[in-house]
């Protein structure tokens, strides 16, 4: 198993002499971003300030990692494959007029709550009830979760459905040149960006 690189060096790599932010990405998602590493030269020779400066480059490259990943239908086992999967389900189910369709939402409405609370901060906040003051569990939820919650539910209910979920399939069914193809995977890239 390879080395973890120490946290004041991680994705940094010295080349001629500056500092630079180096991320790998993933095989699959290598024919969108057209790269096997995401590179961006700080300026700086400090490790201190190329510590400080690389924050916002690899926020933004694990943005862009994970946008791709959607792009092409979800990271494997990720929350959107598992929607779609749901999605499925729940659409076989109605078609048949399958006496589940009511169990299937309930099972999806429970996966959103437990989504939605993942990193949820307790507190205990004080209610007066008719027998005094109780004190209450009262989740703060974090907005990433809210906003993962609420789209991986539109996704399995059928409100929703990833734009380029499809896409592809869809083009290894034509017959163009490689060139074409990677124009197509560019657009759809942009267009989701």
């Amino acid at each position: 198993m390879p080395r973890k690189a120490h946290p004041r060096h991680a994705y940094l790599e010295l080349h001629e002499g500056y500092y630079r932010v180096t991320m790998g990405v993933p095989v699959k998602l290598r024919p969108i971003i057209r790269s096997s590493r995401l590179k961006r030269a700080l300026g700086t020779k400090s490790l201190i300030a190329a510590n400080e400066l690389k924050k916002p480059v690899v926020a933004e490259f694990k943005a862009r990692i994970r946008s791709a990943w959607e792009a092409i239908g979800g990271q494997p086992r990720s929350e959107l494959e598992e929607a779609v999967g749901w999605a499925r389900m729940l659409s076989d189910a109605r078609e048949g007029n399958d006496r589940y369709v009511d169990l299937i939402e309930d099972e999806i409405v429970r996966r959103t709550e437990e989504i939605r609370i993942e990193y949820a901060r307790e507190r205990w906040v004080d209610i007066e009830t008719d027998m005094g003051l109780e004190q209450v569990e009262d989740p703060i939820l974090h907005e990433n979760s809210v906003e993962r919650a609420e789209k991986f539910k539109a996704v399995a209910l059928g409100k929703a459905t990833p734009i380029s979920l499809h896409h592809e399939e869809y083009l290894k069914g034509l017959k163009i040149k490689p060139r074409s193809l990677m124009d197509d995977r560019r657009a759809m890239q942009i267009f989701l960006q």
